[in-house]
């Protein structure tokens, strides 16, 4: 019983470790250490804030219909095995916030991204309630997942495994980067333009990615 209790203990200990080193994960491949971070710092606050302003800006101006009204996206795929795939699809912007497919092809990213919905809206909901953001989660398998927010507005979401049961290092397995289209003159302003995933190959060194642009 005192074994279980001490192994909880730092078990909460490791996950609610301030790292605060994201600066690291500049560049960082898959296949490469994941560097944790546990708080954001000022800079990355402010480079949320501004994407999720973006996402907000989008979502409401769709729903006025002041928005673009489809898109062509370029859509490219990479396997483990080498095989690619290129191909492009139009996808209409619906009122209702939502991609409607108008082309043969699903895109690998088919939710619109918005304040209220995707991949950060959790995020964003801390920003507007003025709390501190998280950028460091557990999945339920022990994996890692590091959100890392850039000044161009783009955003890149880490996951990372551990190699070995008892290892504190983190080995990047997936990476998740989503460039948003920053020119507010234009109507698709607050998409995201680009759109790719790595995951790491059973081989442990090479890589698969899929890729959606306009």
């Amino acid at each position: 019983m005192k074994m279980i209790g001490l192994t909880l203990i730092l078990l909460l200990a490791s996950c609610g470790r301030d790292y605060n080193d994201n600066a690291a994960n500049e560049g960082a491949v898959v296949g490469s250490e994941l560097s944790l971070a546990s708080k954001a710092s000022g800079t990355e606050v402010s480079n949320a804030r501004d994407i999720c302003n973006a996402f907000r800006s989008k979502r409401l101006k769709i729903i006025s219909g002041g928005s673009v009204s489809s898109i062509n996206f370029n859509l490219t795929s990479k396997s483990c095995d080498d095989s690619s795939y290129t191909n492009t699809t139009e996808v209409q912007v619906d009122t209702r916030v939502a991609f409607v497919n108008k082309g043969l092809w699903n895109l690998y990213n088919g939710q619109i991204e918005t304040d209220l919905s995707g991949h950060i809206s959790q995020v964003c909901n801390q920003i507007y309630k003025g709390e501190d953001i998280s950028i460091l989660s557990y999945s339920a398998d022990g994996s890692a997942v590091q959100y890392k927010f850039n000044s161009d507005l783009s955003f890149i979401i880490f996951t990372g495994k551990k190699e070995k049961q008892n290892s504190e290092s983190y080995k990047i397995t997936e990476k998740k980067f989503f460039q948003i289209d920053t020119d507010s003159s234009l109507l698709s302003y607050g998409f995201v333009k680009r759109f790719k995933k790595e995951n790491l190959c059973s081989s442990g060194s090479d890589s698969s990615y899929v890729e959606q642009s306009y």
